[in-house]
């Protein structure tokens, strides 16, 4: 069940990568970069959770995947012309939000097994 909320999710955030921009302004300046990195905080926490054996095996696997979905959004909304733009400034966002759950993950499972295998 959890593979299928995380499919819905990842198309959820796709679609509203790709629809086009607002004509309203933002609540504050880097109001985008804080949705980037929450999108991407929870789109790879579920994927931690739908593909636990797999996450916990090849990180640098998601990592790569994670990465290149962050780049080719950011070039369809600069293809698809809609009110949108290529923003490094948003995949550095991105990096952030799946950077948190990979990093903190490692820790604990560090943590985890040095705990145990003293």
């Amino acid at each position: 069940m959890i593979k299928v909320f995380t499919y819905i999710y990842f198309l959820i955030i796709t679609y509203l990568f790709l629809i086009p921009g607002g004509v309203t302004p933002p609540p504050f300046w880097g109001f985008d970069k804080v949705i980037h990195v929450l999108f991407f905080f929870f789109l790879t926490i579920l994927i931690k959770f739908a593909f636990k054996e797999k996450f916990t095996n090849s990180k640098s696997f998601w990592v790569i995947l994670l990465i290149s979905y962050a780049i080719l959004i950011e070039v369809l909304q600069y293809l698809m012309n809609l009110g949108r733009s290529f923003s490094v400034l948003d995949i550095m966002a991105d990096v952030i939000g799946f950077s948190i759950v990979i990093y903190s993950s490692l820790i604990n499972y560090e943590n985890y097994d040095n705990k145990w295998n003293k």
